[in-house]
């Protein structure tokens, strides 16, 4: 096969041939190309006879349609055009023969034969190209310079005949061609052809410049009539035009509200195995594939944004069944997506993990890599650090992830989703090095702007039978009261607008609101539950749901606990973990929320508490870092009595620093800013968590 980037004709001497042509037009006003005289009388068919270039020719007739401008209610999906390419009988071996050369005034005297080759100079494929795409745009179809894209227009040159002629006694020359090209509509998304349509094209009796360009000329006009012939044709437009449900996209400054799964009771990954491999999801875009996760019921995926790349509808392949789905959201930088199938599986959604893993927990990495036929493919490993990079937080595992695995789930021993697969180091030999990465689940949710919501609106029966299941799944059993004690105020959960609030105890007025069915109260106690036993994302998510089914005087308590008490818990905790980036965000959060409240005063304590706490942590680093690079001080002073040597400057400073002290403290900090004034030294240094210390001090005198 060879791609008609050019068409190279040479000339074999051989013997002489005759050859005549006509042009008519029928009664449906088709025009038409022969090679014989029509059987009617020119008055009866309305036909117009060429001037032969031969007497006699062996070119076949062609019908001219024109071609049918796209028309459809559902709008065009983009068409990508490849340049045409040659599948011609026999062209493996070698020139074949593909037309004759004539001469003279009556183009009768035969001077050689046409011989078809690769590595001609003057037709090149891309005017084809154009030409292709002018047409298509001018008929209303949308063309896109993106191969990579779902519908792609290919086109096979099957068979080629070409005539030429050169009148020496004018100075002309002519060329009659005619061509047979099979035209393919592939769809990249489904790997198979949508249409495929064989059409004749000719251009006969063409005179323009030379042999060589009236050739080209020729070819030209021929590949644009059997294109025209092809976009005559209504399954063109049948097999762009795509009817799929679309859903509503919510706009970038939308929260996602999704009805999100979280244990309910503890398993293993053996036990919660079945569930797992049916929300593992399979996606294949245009150009490749990639892994996903169910994450709810109504059909959304969690998965990678490379996953997707610049698509917007994809092939999601669900406990072996197919899936249209379509992208809702994503973000590049934190390289996570959001798709929804447009038909909601019958699947139970995977279960999200409220804890967050240790380094050295057994981890299960579930995927398809390499093949899409190497689906729901396990692997087992560690976390083995968590890492910072570019401001991001990671997972480091030495599990055996590969091309495919991307976007796919990661769970903990007890089968909860923990993270999703994003990358890893690969070696030349394409195997896995052991240093892979994952991002965090509630990293992707909270990028993506998912929270906590409701499943679609069930009927009366539906919801009794499924309230007994929903209490136990928030700790309650339908007669028992939490023995937690709530900061909601009776009188804001079990009094009218008008009324007092009266000193109740919380059991009563409990009692008081499931007699009620108070929704919002079962949901803040349901939070207050969470938050103690800190499954923070989760005790927002309640609260979050608390607040659609709560009256105005209860939304303001559900509002503190929400901006306030569960952020100040979950800062305290963040603190112990040393996670001082994220605690400074949600100080900013709660500051924020205080300045449009009214408690003030109560609630800025809280956030002084913190800051405080930061402040005393800060100076307990500074100390401890200090501490643990007072040997670099000493041993520069040292080396300076002894050899009356000291750094110079920054570069100086590194080498020194690298080469005479230990890896457990080279490994923990670098040497980050240093200046030296005549015998007065200041280092700043700083470790992987981007806290600085100074050390300052002043060379002794020799």
């Amino acid at each position: 096969m060879c791609v008609i980037r050019f068409i190279i004709l040479t000339y074999i001497i051989t013997s002489t041939a005759y050859a005549g042509v006509y042009k008519w037009v029928d009664d449906q006003g088709n025009i038409h190309f022969s090679d014989s005289h029509p059987e009617a009388s020119s008055a009866d068919q309305g036909f117009e006879t060429v001037k032969p270039n031969k007497p006699h020719s062996r070119l076949p007739q062609v019908k001219v349609a024109y071609p049918k401008a796209y028309n459809k209610n559902i709008p065009a999906s983009p068409l990508a055009v490849t340049p045409l390419k040659a599948e011609l009988p026999d062209a493996q071996y070698g020139e074949i023969s593909v037309g004759t050369q004539w001469a003279g005034y009556q183009c009768d005297k035969k001077v050689g034969k046409l011989v078809w080759k690769v590595g001609n100079t003057y037709l090149a494929d891309e005017s084809a190209l154009k030409m292709i795409q002018n047409t298509l745009i001018k008929n209303n179809y949308k063309v896109t310079e993106n191969l990579e894209t779902r519908f792609i227009l290919i086109s096979k040159l099957k068979k080629i005949i070409v005539d030429t002629c050169d009148n020496y006694d004018e100075g002309t020359s002519k060329s009659d061609v005619y061509l047979k090209i099979e035209w393919s509509v592939f769809d990249s998304l489904y790997r198979k052809k949508q249409i495929s349509i064989d059409t004749d094209g000719a251009s006969y009796a063409s005179s323009y410049g030379n042999t060589n360009q009236n050739t080209s000329q020729a070819i030209l006009s021929a590949i644009q009539v059997s294109f025209d012939n092809f976009l005559s044709d209504q399954r063109v437009a049948d097999s762009v035009a795509i009817n799929i449900k679309l859903l509503d996209t919510p706009n970038k400054f939308e929260l996602i509200k999704i009805p999100l799964r979280y244990p309910e009771e503890q398993l293993t990954f053996k036990q919660r195995s079945a569930i797992i491999k049916k929300t593992a999801a399979t996606i294949r875009n245009v150009s490749g594939h990639g892994s996903g996760v169910l994450i709810s019921s109504q059909g959304h995926i969690l998965t990678n944004a490379h996953v997707i790349s610049e698509g917007n509808q994809f092939l999601v392949f669900l406990n072996n069944e197919e899936y249209v789905a379509q992208l809702l959201r994503k973000d590049v930088k934190r390289d996570v997506a959001l798709l929804q199938t447009t038909t909601a599986p019958d699947i139970q959604a995977t279960v999200i993990s409220q804890t967050l893993p240790d380094v050295g927990d057994t981890i299960y990495v579930v995927g398809s890599p390499l093949s899409e036929s190497l689906k729901y493919t396990v692997t087992s490993g560690i976390i083995s650090a968590q890492r910072e990079r570019k401001g991001l937080s990671y997972y480091q595992t030495d599990t055996v992830i590969h091309p495919g695995n991307s976007g796919g789930p990661v769970y903990n021993k007890q089968g909860e989703l923990i993270a999703i697969s994003v990358s890893g180091l690969i070696s030349a030999a394409g195997t896995s090095m052991g240093i892979n990465y994952l991002i965090p689940v509630n990293d992707a949710l909270a990028t993506l702007g998912i929270i906590q919501g409701t499943a679609p609106e069930k009927t009366a029966t539906q919801t009794a039978n499924e309230e007994g299941q929903a209490k136990s799944a928030f700790g309650f059993k339908t007669t028992h009261i939490t023995k937690q004690k709530s900061t909601l105020s009776t009188g804001s959960f079990s009094q009218k607008p008008s009324e007092p609030a009266t000193s109740t105890s919380t059991a009563s007025s409990a009692n008081i609101l499931r007699t009620n069915k108070d929704k919002a109260f079962d949901l803040y106690q349901s939070a207050l539950n969470a938050k103690a036993n800190r499954e923070f994302q989760r005790a927002i998510h309640l609260l979050q749901q608390a607040l659609d089914a709560a009256t105005i005087k209860q939304k303001q308590v559900i509002f503190d606990e929400l901006h306030i008490d569960t952020p100040y818990a979950y800062a305290q905790y963040l603190i112990q973990q040393r996670d001082i980036d994220e605690v400074n965000t949600i100080i900013n959060r709660m500051k924020q929320y205080v300045s449009q409240t009214r408690n003030r005063i109560a609630n800025l304590k809280k956030i002084e508490q913190l800051e405080t706490t930061l402040q005393h942590l800060s100076s307990a680093e500074q100390a401890n870092m200090k501490a643990n690079l007072t040997p670099v001080k000493i041993y520069i002073i040292e080396t300076y009595l002894t050899t009356g040597q000291a750094p110079q400057n920054l570069q100086e400073m590194k080498t020194f620093f690298m080469t005479n002290f230990r890896s457990d403290i080279t490994s923990k900090f670098k040497v980050s800013n240093y200046e030296r004034q005549g015998r007065s030294i200041r280092i700043i240094f700083e470790d992987y968590s981007e806290n600085k210390t100074t050390l300052s001090f002043t060379l002794p005198s020799q």
